[in-house]
């Protein structure tokens, strides 16, 4: 049998983090029964067939075609904005040849992507059900979701990559922990430097703070 294709678009760094979390939790749920590709990945399958993402966004219609063409291809384009204050997720979801809008509010980003995340496996449940003894038993979105800070630096005592970096600086700011947060950073940016979350954990710490090197007092 053909895969189900699950290309997960975005343009925003900052909604990297969601769009791994939800290709985590649906590689879990289909097993081999998908293929999930995000990010740069992503938008080299979707130019394979013939469309760029440039083109979804000028014209959203395309991507409705394309996926009533291609009844084992979903399309999922996440970004994010913040309004008055308020962190804003919206999502777009073309699956059979429609088009399914997600839109989630919230104080903070790590909330506003943790609602995100629910509502898309809630929409995508249909196409990739969920299994509960494969589901992910506490994913870092997750606990950023319910502002588990504490559970987060638990979690990445030991970061294995850039995503779990990410939610470690952000776990140690939201502590109030801004030297150790600087600490990570510094890093995180050893271990991937130039990685899109590298500069959305920056984003993190004030700029007055990102300065890693040692303070020594002058030689009297």
């Amino acid at each position: 049998m053909e895969l189900l294709l699950i290309l997960i678009l975005f343009g925003d760094p900052q909604v990297e983090p969601l769009a791994g979390e939800l290709a985590q939790v649906l590689r879990t749920r289909g097993a081999d029964r998908v293929r999930v590709l995000t990010g740069a990945d992503a938008n080299a399958a979707l130019r394979e067939l013939g469309v760029s993402d440039g083109d979804l966004i000028a014209d959203p219609a395309i991507a409705t075609q394309l996926t009533a063409a291609r009844q084992r291809l979903v399309l999922v384009r996440l970004d994010r904005r913040d309004a008055a204050g308020t962190a804003v997720v919206e999502a777009t979801v073309w699956n059979a040849g429609r088009s399914e809008p997600v839109s989630a509010m919230a104080p903070t980003a790590a909330d506003a992507q943790a609602a995100a995340l629910a509502a898309l496996l809630k929409l995508l449940d249909a196409r990739v059900p969920a299994t509960i003894a494969a589901e992910p038993a506490s994913p870092l979105s997750q606990l950023a979701g319910a502002s588990d800070w504490a559970g987060i630096l638990r979690a990445t005592e030991t970061p294995d990559g850039p995503r779990a970096w990410y939610y470690r600086v952000q776990a140690l700011m939201r502590l109030g922990r801004d030297a150790d947060a600087r600490t990570a950073l510094a890093a995180m940016r050893a271990a991937h430097a130039g990685h899109a979350l590298t500069d959305a954990a920056a984003a993190l710490v004030p700029a007055a703070a990102a300065t890693t090197e040692p303070q020594t007092d002058p030689v009297r």
